[in-house]
């Protein structure tokens, strides 16, 4: 069987070009980084994204071998801080749900209701978005030196429905 490339756009920035980013491990083998931008257009020139985009999926090149996705890196979602909540993750999230079905070749089982994936998919989503939320919660509420601070409202964070269209 030969290996089959997913050739993405995506790269790791500088994290010294960072406000924060999040690490989550799925399956014990394939992370996901969420990156946190201090400014729109430091998000966008590094994502090459047009003046509007609000944030920012993509995915490394990821690599098939004998129907097992290669260890490492599997998608980079970017955010600019203050700048996102709840309806823009959710946006971002459902594009790399949409690749990790196709890659996972899953349409067919997540289409049938009687089988494990239609449950799985979504415990996928819901499992990302808490692990990302805890930490990121936990985590904003102190910067590098130990000083408390808040970036935004809480309330107006997770409640943020603000879709784009790209």
């Amino acid at each position: 069987m030969e290996d089959c490339v997913y050739k993405g756009s995506g790269k790791r920035p500088d994290f010294d070009l960072l406000v924060g980013y999040y690490n989550y491990t799925l399956d014990e083998k394939y992370r996901i980084l969420m990156f946190i931008w201090p400014t729109f257009k430091g998000m966008q020139k590094f994502t090459d994204t047009k003046k509007d985009t609000l944030a920012y999926f993509c995915y490394p090149e990821i690599i098939v071998h004998e129907g097992e996705i290669v260890e490492g890196d599997v998608a980079y979602f970017h955010f600019v801080e203050d700048e996102f909540g709840a309806g823009i993750f959710a946006h971002e999230l459902q594009h790399f749900i949409q690749i990790w079905i196709e890659i996972n070749e899953l349409w067919p089982l997540v289409v049938d209701q009687e089988k494990d994936n239609w449950e799985n998919i979504a415990y996928l989503a819901g499992d990302i978005t808490t692990a990302f939320w805890k930490s990121f919660l936990r985590n904003e509420k102190e910067n590098r030196n130990g000083v408390s601070r808040v970036l935004g409202s809480l309330r107006d964070r997770l409640f943020d429905n603000r879709v784009f269209r790209s």
